[in-house]
């Protein structure tokens, strides 16, 4: 008797995947739920054990995997462990870290073509280009807040841990390069470090001076 209570323990340790964690609201439910009895009813055969004994050693089992896999998962938070092309689908730290890997990765590959092109020699940070238009400022390409902005997303993009992703949001991003036509289309007011070679924000309200000048209040 005992000897089968064990068995239907370590069974039920076997037995437990992260894809047994159901909706019990939704009828996804039926395929995990009918697999594992079908799979424990192949394993365990006759036995003249309680019913209720040996399903609740099969439980205890996979209730004691559970707990190992969630600390597993917690370490995931640290570095990324999940296997993309598992069998099971990644953990939320594992997935978040992906998302906001492969979000870089492609801004650093945007920044890198822009940079190829000599005519932008304007610059928004990532920050001010999510802003609605007008708001931050437009720097030239050599500004020290370019380069720090740089600075950060290329050690962000090598220190990132999922944790940040998953609860952060985090990713590293790049600023965006510009032409002269594209700067001046952007309406933003000039950094007062670098100052580039371009016209401050003007209101939508601001009149041109016979100077050629804008005038009337900055927003």
């Amino acid at each position: 008797m005992d000897a089968e209570i064990a068995r239907a323990h370590l069974i039920g340790r076997q037995l437990w995947t992260p894809d047994v964690e159901f909706d019990r609201h939704s009828f996804e439910f039926v395929h995990p739920l009918c697999r594992l009895m079908l799979t424990a009813g192949m394993a365990l055969g006759e036995t003249a054990s309680d019913a209720d004994a040996l399903l609740a050693a099969v439980e205890k089992g996979m209730a004691e995997a559970k707990a190992e896999h969630g600390q597993e998962i917690e370490t995931h938070g640290e570095r990324a462990k999940c296997d993309p092309d598992g069998k099971y689908p990644m953990c939320e730290y594992c997935q978040a870290y992906a998302r906001s890997m492969s979000s870089s990765v492609e801004s650093r590959r945007r920044w890198a073509e822009e940079t190829k092109d000599s005519d932008r020699q304007f610059v928004v940070t990532a920050a001010t280009w999510r802003k609605y238009s007008g708001e931050g400022k437009i720097h030239e390409r050599g500004c020290p807040a370019v380069t720090r902005e740089v600075n950060h997303a290329d050690r962000l993009v090598e220190t990132l841990r999922p944790y940040e992703a998953k609860h952060g949001g985090l990713l590293a991003e790049w600023p965006y390069l510009l032409n002269r036509l594209d700067a001046e289309a952007q309406n933003r007011h000039r950094c007062r470090v670098c100052s580039p070679d371009l016209l401050d924000r003007v209101s939508a309200g601001a009149v041109r001076a016979a100077n050629g000048r804008f005038g009337g209040d900055e927003t």
